[in-house]
């Protein structure tokens, strides 16, 4: 890995810190929905360090078509339970024993806001969340999710994921949010990030609710957190942005530093600190004063965040502009002389763009 800040110098004394309070937490793996991120179900089942099957929690999914959620851990070398819990089921005493048993959980994609509503009605945790969080907590089993089953790690979890999410967010302030399970502290997880153009409704929340740290995991693309609190890992096929607020005190825009991270990233979200993977190469600061700055007219369209990013690094221009509803949703993205950018000829990582919401 290559070292990018001399914060990550410290990072030992974070990770031994962590491991000493919580040395037998599980690991989550949470994948941004969409296609199947590679290795994301082998990942799961590497990370089963508790006896007993893993279980596949459809929930979220009401009802739908359970084939390909359920059986993409075939043939993995573990026994796999399907476990279909609902409100009227997830306080029976037979569920709550077959939760017990698990060596592992995935939640599925689907409905976040039914996956809060039954195990986390009015915000109460259920006995079944207890559970779950005590094998995750004390006996390390891993808990897995994609799409609405890795949003839900959060204190919240976001719905809404339509295309137009960011544009009413943002201009009509409409935005649903729900009780997450809380297995993590302080970052906001969202999930189908750059392929629903889901950065304006999330930018809009951690105003909102003075949310320092988010964390958007593309489609096909998953986040391995480790039990020991070290650095999380990007994997899969695609990306994660990586956002952490500077300013948002009501009297002007909204200020952020923005990070497009690639397979084989890791980072602390807490500190913003990346380690860049090895095989990426540093890219050449190229910007040139007098160059007009990039212009984006659907900031919010399909992929058009990463490949902003990917052109501001690549290009001579430092600044780059992306709206959306005809104007009166403006982003500002401007290398600044912490931005850095590495590529391997594939995978493009851009760190610490600074970023900049008005809307009018």
């Amino acid at each position: 890995m290559r070292r990018l800040f001399p914060g990550l110098a410290g990072l030992c004394l974070v990770v031994s810190a962590a491991a000493a309070q919580a040395p037998d937490r599980g690991m989550l793996v949470l994948e941004g929905g969409g296609p199947a991120s590679s290795g994301f179900a082998e990942t799961v089942v590497a990370a089963m360090a508790a006896d007993g099957p893993l279980c596949v929690i459809t929930t979220a999914m009401d009802g739908m078509a359970q084939s390909a959620e359920t059986g993409r851990f075939a043939g993995r070398g573990v026994p796999v339970q399907i476990l279909d819990i609902d409100a009227g089921s997830i306080a029976d005493r037979t569920v709550l024993a077959r939760l017990g048993g698990c060596g592992g959980y995935y939640f599925t994609g689907g409905d976040p806001e039914l996956l809060s509503e039954v195990w986390r009605p009015r915000g109460r945790p259920t006995e079944a969340l207890r559970v779950v969080r005590r094998r995750y907590e004390e006996d390390g089993a891993v808990i897995s999710g994609s799409s609405a089953g890795a949003m839900i790690v959060g204190e919240v979890t976001l719905c809404e994921c339509g295309a137009l999410s960011s544009v009413q967010a943002l201009l009509e302030n409409r935005l649903f949010e729900a009780d997450g399970f809380g297995l993590v502290d302080d970052v906001l997880v969202d999930a189908h990030f750059f392929a629903r153009g889901l950065l304006g409704r999330h930018l809009w929340q951690m105003i909102r609710r003075g949310q320092a740290v988010g964390v958007g995991i593309d489609e096909a693309t998953a986040v391995v957190v480790p039990g020991d609190g070290g650095p999380w890992r990007v994997a899969g096929d695609r990306g994660v942005a990586l956002i952490r607020m500077v300013e948002s005190d009501g009297s002007g825009p909204a200020r952020f530093r923005i990070s497009l991270l690639a397979p084989g990233d890791r980072f602390v979200p807490a500190t913003g600190d990346v380690e860049v993977a090895a095989e990426r190469r540093p890219l050449a600061a190229a910007p040139q004063p007098g160059v007009p700055a990039l212009d984006v007219a659907d900031i919010f369209a399909r992929n058009a965040v990463p490949l902003l990013l990917v052109d501001l690094a690549d290009e001579p221009a430092s600044r780059a502009i992306g709206r959306a509803a005809g104007g009166a949703i403006k982003l500002v993205f401007e290398e600044v002389p912490e931005t850095r950018a590495f590529s391997d000829g594939r995978h493009t990582t851009v760190l610490d763009v600074a970023l900049t919401l008005d809307v009018r």
